[in-house]
């Protein structure tokens, strides 16, 4: 007679499968409490497996032996990691409601199984151990301490980007969650940038699929290599000593909803549209992708003010993906921003593309990179900062940001490109959310996989004529499109 596993809900698996199970627990070194609950998990995607009608010999196929490696022990105590020169001013300018927080999502042609992913989500941890951390704080500076425990998925039922309170001991800066057929990471910008976060995702949905018998994207890190030591580099120290570094904005922009004394919950809208129509329409007016939606932007912005003096700005922050400069494999952050400022006077969009395109050509040449990259990374190697107690950076560096850091921007544009791994029909399409924070209020992502690109809109602004003006520019550039949002 079968028993029932308490709390799995599945019976104890045969004696063939229980010895498949220790040999893939035999090298996991956990407290009992945590070994305990991915058993649990691995318990759940047998029970998943054999309602499926799958036998002993396909099950123990489909998930391998070695899908924990050696990974689950006890992390050594001089396995720590410094913050990146740009991560480093995140923790220090959070607050308990704004936490510098950004998502990626994967929509999937069906319904997301929970079982498949956290076992999944076991297994792709192994190749990021950067993801496997907790942030401390040092005396001064934070920096991630590695933890080895098991970090589950979670149905989603917080607002998006919520923030994640971190002090715990085994608190890591990242969630998975799903709902329905989205598979939803979550990320404390203090960990990556977007690159680091779509290649993360990216992999975790090759092995959830993997785990349902589909094999896809071949292109993607190995599971079964060890991490490169590169992926975990500081980029920022490419930086070259220059005469003259790139200074801070100080100019305070126009700021939509200035004034409002009450703001909305967060309103998040995807503008969904075939790619070959957002590229012809930017071909047809001779600009990137990039510049043609910043000067639908900027128009949106200005429509959505009721009032400026002709001497103000629009200005529209630009992350630019170091990357595609410097040679590196690091995941982390590298990333810089471009700020494209249009006055206030200037009202047809075909003059602020024109400002669009040369100020981001400017601003992307080699030596304004260069002065970019060097001021970025002045900050974390400034001897007199590097001395500077933990608690006092915190204070100084909060003053700094509260003054400038978003007030000096509009809005923002971050394209992420293009997803080039090749999912089939497996996947629907993938967005990019970026999180509230309490300055800025409008926030625009583009991402793209095959012939679907998300533009996302994220604000907390009492009325919606920013999105009505953006769907204009929209239409008269001949972009077909769709919108769904949520607001939560």
């Amino acid at each position: 007679m079968s028993k029932k596993k308490k709390g799995v809900g599945a019976s104890v698996p045969a004696p063939k499968l229980q010895a498949f199970l220790h040999r893939i627990f035999y090298r996991v070194q956990l407290p009992k409490k945590e070994t305990k609950a991915m058993k649990e998990d691995f318990l759940r995607l047998l029970a998943f497996y054999a309602e499926k009608g799958m036998d002993a010999d396909a099950i123990e196929a489909r998930i391998g032996d070695d899908i924990l490696g050696t990974f689950y022990r006890p992390a050594s105590p001089g396995e720590w990691y410094r913050l990146d020169s740009a991560a480093k001013v995140y923790p220090l300018s959070m607050t308990h409601t704004h936490g510098t927080m950004f998502r990626v999502s994967a929509y999937m042609k069906e319904t997301v199984e929970p079982a498949v992913l956290q076992v999944a989500l076991l297994s792709v941890l192994k190749r990021f151990p950067l993801f496997s951390t907790a942030m401390k704080r040092g005396v001064f500076w934070h920096y991630f301490d590695a933890v080895r425990c098991r970090f589950p998925v979670r149905p989603e039922k917080e607002p998006p980007c919520s923030c994640i309170f971190l002090g715990g001991r085994q608190t890591p800066c990242f969630r998975v969650l799903y709902h329905k057929k989205r598979i939803a990471l979550e990320i404390f910008h203090v960990l990556t940038d977007g690159t680091g976060a779509v290649t993360f995702l990216k992999c975790l949905v090759r092995e959830y699929l993997r785990l349902l018998g589909i094999h896809v994207a071949e292109g993607l890190p190995s599971l079964d290599e060890s991490p490169h030591p590169a992926e975990t580099e500081n980029a920022f120290s490419y930086a070259e000593k220059q005469k003259k570094g790139t200074g801070f904005l100080q100019r305070l922009a126009i700021q939509p909803g200035a004034g409002k004394k009450k703001r909305r919950e967060t309103r998040i809208l995807h503008f969904i549209m075939p790619t070959d129509g957002l590229l012809a329409a930017s071909k047809k007016e001779e600009a990137t992708v990039t510049a043609f939606l910043t000067s639908c932007i900027t128009k949106a912005v200005r429509e959505t003010v009721d009032f400026a003096r002709p001497e103000e700005s629009i200005q529209v922050q630009v992350p630019v993906n170091m990357r595609r400069f410097y040679p590196t494999r690091s995941l982390r952050n590298f990333s810089l921003y471009a700020v494209v400022s249009t006055p206030y006077k200037v009202q047809d969009r075909a003059e602020m593309l024109a400002e669009a395109k040369r100020q981001l050509r400017e601003q992307t040449e080699p030596d304004s990179l260069a002065r970019m990259l060097y001021s970025a990374n002045q900050m974390a190697t400034n001897p007199f900062v590097r001395i500077m107690p933990l608690g006092l950076k915190g204070y100084v560096l909060k003053k700094i940001y509260g003054v400038l850091g978003e007030k000096v921007l509009s809005g923002t544009l971050s394209n992420l490109g293009k997803v080039d791994e090749d999912f089939g029909d497996h996947v629907q399409f993938f967005d990019f959310v970026l999180g509230e924070t309490s300055k800025t209020n409008i926030k625009c992502t583009l991402v793209s996989y095959q012939n679907t690109a998300v533009l996302t809109v994220t604000d907390s602004l009492l009325e919606t004529r920013f999105q009505e003006s953006l769907a204009r520019s929209l239409r008269e550039a001949a972009v077909p499109f769709y919108i769904e949002g949520v607001t939560e």
